[in-house]
């Protein structure tokens, strides 16, 4: 008889697997050695994964008042699990637009559209992507974990940027 568990663990812990087989006789029979009628084997695990991120963008133009969507596809190509995987994105070197301190050439609005999980995956609440208005040099358009990644497991965010350009480049 051959029997096949497979089963999602989480990111870490426990460090090995036991399982355990046993067999025990009918009513009325005696077995001599009860001590063959147990079986245990232990399994080390291994949480070894493999991430994949991409990101795409709608349009290579940059033009104040023009929406630019953005897409970030995370996966998981396992083996293990990846919860509690850390995602995040940030809007870094924009102020190179400034009319003076402090930054005030360009503003972005960036705003969350979505977040869809497939294969098992679970995607971080909406909360916690953050839809904002910045003018600036660094800011982060969300910071966050996934809370199930599971080997195959994949999520596509979705978010919208709109520069608004208010003075003369320098």
């Amino acid at each position: 008889m051959i029997i096949e568990i497979t089963g999602n663990f989480p990111s870490s812990d426990p460090a090995s697997i036991t399982n355990s087989a046993r067999v025990d006789t009918p009513a009325g029979v005696t077995d001599p050695d009860m001590a063959t009628n147990i079986s245990v084997v232990s399994t080390a695990m291994s949480y070894k994964t493999d991430l994949a991120v991409t990101k795409t963008q709608s349009s290579n133009v940059f033009a104040s008042g023009v929406p630019v969507t953005y897409t970030m596809t995370v996966q998981n190509n396992g083996p293990a699990s990846a919860d509690g995987a850390n995602i995040r994105d940030n809007l870094t070197n924009f102020a190179n637009y400034m009319s003076g301190s402090p930054y005030d050439y360009l503003t972005i609005t960036n705003t969350f559209v979505s977040c869809t999980a497939s294969g098992g995956a679970i995607c971080p609440a909406s909360s916690n992507f953050n839809s904002q208005s910045a003018t600036g040099i660094d800011y982060a358009l969300f910071n966050t974990s996934v809370p199930t990644l599971p080997s195959g497991g994949l999520i596509i965010v979705v978010y919208t940027m709109t520069p608004t350009i208010t003075g003369a480049q320098r």
